[in-house]
């Protein structure tokens, strides 16, 4: 969860994307950001505070898996086995 005072969220993608770089202004939605992946990598995201900037690097799988880990949905199991295995 983003801190209450966030404002944006700044993330850098595998350089393979054809927009590596993707930012979010959307706080309702968690500053979410769609993407389709064949494979694990590491994810930045740089997020904007009032008073701060953080950077944070995270497995694309393990930043699925916390948010979608409880997920009953087959598609979402599989998707997280696949990416889990590449």
């Amino acid at each position: 969860m983003p801190p209450h005072d966030a404002y944006a969220v700044t993330y850098r993608l595998h350089p393979t994307y054809y927009d590596p770089i993707r930012e979010s202004i959307t706080r309702a939605d968690g500053f979410a950001e769609e993407i389709t992946s064949y494979g694990n990598y590491v994810i930045t995201a740089r997020i904007r505070t009032k008073s701060f900037a953080v950077e944070l690097r995270r497995s694309l799988y393990d930043a699925l898996h916390d948010t979608h880990g409880n997920d009953t949905e087959p598609s979402i199991i599989d998707a997280l086995k696949d990416i889990r295995n590449h």
